[in-house]
């Protein structure tokens, strides 16, 4: 995860390994920005085109597609948090 200006905020790693129906465990890599660590992401799922995040307490963050193959969360930001494939 970077911000919009390029800065690196976190590392996550996504699995294919099935947490509960349809959610994928996501694993954090140390030294992630204060927001992320306190969100937590524990599940991962595809729906409805777009990537969502989703904590241990239920909270969700989504995730759309944009034209550089890049997830940016919604809604959009002036500093826009955005997933990439590294």
């Amino acid at each position: 995860m970077v911000r919009g200006n390029g800065r690196p905020v976190c590392g996550l790693t996504l699995t294919n390994t099935e947490a509960a129906a349809d959610n994928f465990q996501v694993f954090l890599k140390p030294r992630c920005d204060p927001a992320v660590e306190a969100f937590r992401p524990t599940m991962w799922r595809l729906e409805r085109g777009e990537l969502l995040l989703l904590s241990a307490n239920g909270e969700v963050w989504r995730f759309d597609a944009d034209d550089n193959a890049q997830w940016r969360l919604v809604p959009d930001s002036a500093d826009p948090l955005i997933m990439l494939r590294q």
